[in-house]
């Protein structure tokens, strides 16, 4: 074999390991997007599935709220997306006029379930509630969870409709847990300029979905940065969207609603300092935070049910009396 043979030989080979590398590179980040932002097969529908030791420790609580909600008479209502996709929410009316609270669930979370507790704090205080699926979920169409990134313009076309529907006086109030609360605050910028949104409530809402993403590696106990750098990769190639596109820290830099959040203090999924950065970041004038010790991911409402009312109602009453 003479030096050319060898040095075509030696390229060969080095092109078939590149080949194999980025071969093994690409199917890791395909199974990185499946696992981290494709919707579950029952796409969140099943409110009686329960996440975490301290849920099943509220089974009763949370079983009983479900059950009252789903005897709760409703109206289907669909809008499309800006990407062209058909997206369902279950519309409660309960008087001509009265404010519209939008609720957005969690990360492949059910809505009832999510919704469960804090739909009655609304509900008593004379509101009609509109609680969304989030694209992905339930009955929304959609083949990618985009953890905020595309949700936050459905979440602006929630707002389109229901000022198109009710009128351009209806007051809005915009509330999420989890992934909604991120969605919701990533929408906030982009909602800067219309005045029926009146304020947010935001439930363990996170700061970015890199942080989020991160703390779930951290969790399945594997190596943070190259994971991460694969769940991206995913995202760019399989889902058609860039994670670090919009974040809700952000959002809430550019952004003047007024803002509650709440968290647990004990929240491993999504850690309560990433609310303390949102609140930090947020430019409303207006803001509170409520935090309740040791309670989960999503159980805030379940482990201080007098505090979370009192901080929700007082605040939203002032934002709403407010012109």
């Amino acid at each position: 074999m003479n030096k050319r043979q060898k040095q075509a030989q030696t390229i060969a080979q080095v092109s078939a390991v590149a080949a194999l590398g980025a071969a093994a590179v690409l199917g890791a980040a395909k199974w990185a997007y499946n696992y981290a932002f494709k919707p579950t097969k029952n796409r969140g529908r099943n409110p009686y599935q329960l996440i975490g030791p301290q849920s099943e420790e509220f089974r009763d609580d949370i079983f009983s709220a479900i059950e009252k909600l789903e005897q709760m008479p409703c109206e289907w209502v669909y809008i499309q997306s800006k990407d062209c996709i058909r997206l369902a929410g279950r519309y409660y009316h309960q008087k001509d006029g009265a404010p519209l609270v939008i609720f957005f669930h969690g990360y492949k979370s059910p809505t009832l379930r999510d919704f469960s507790g804090g739909f009655w704090i609304y509900w008593e205080q004379g509101y009609n509630i509109l609680m969304v699926d989030q694209r992905g979920h339930g009955e929304s169409q959609g083949e990618t969870i985009t953890m905020g990134i595309k949700e936050r313009h459905d979440c602006v076309r929630w707002v389109e409709y229901a000022v198109e529907r009710f009128g351009p006086d209806v007051k809005i109030l915009l509330g999420g847990i989890s992934m909604g609360a991120a969605t919701v605050l990533m929408a906030a910028e982009l909602l800067q300029d219309c005045p029926n949104v009146k304020c947010i409530l935001a439930d363990c809402g996170y700061s970015t979905v890199e942080g989020v993403m991160k703390e779930a590696i951290k969790l399945m106990n594997l190596p943070v940065g190259p994971s991460w750098k694969l769940v991206k990769l995913g995202a760019k190639l399989f889902g058609d969207f860039n994670p670090d596109e919009a974040s809700a820290v952000e959002s809430l830099k550019n952004s003047k609603i007024p803002v509650v959040f709440i968290h647990g203090e004990a929240d491993e999924r999504v850690p309560a300092e990433m609310t303390a950065v949102n609140a930090a970041a947020c430019g409303a004038e207006r803001i509170a935070t409520f935090y309740v010790p040791d309670a989960e991911h999503g159980m805030s409402f379940f482990l201080d049910k007098e505090g979370y009312y009192e901080t929700v109602v007082t605040f939203v009453k002032e934002m709403l009396e407010e012109e």
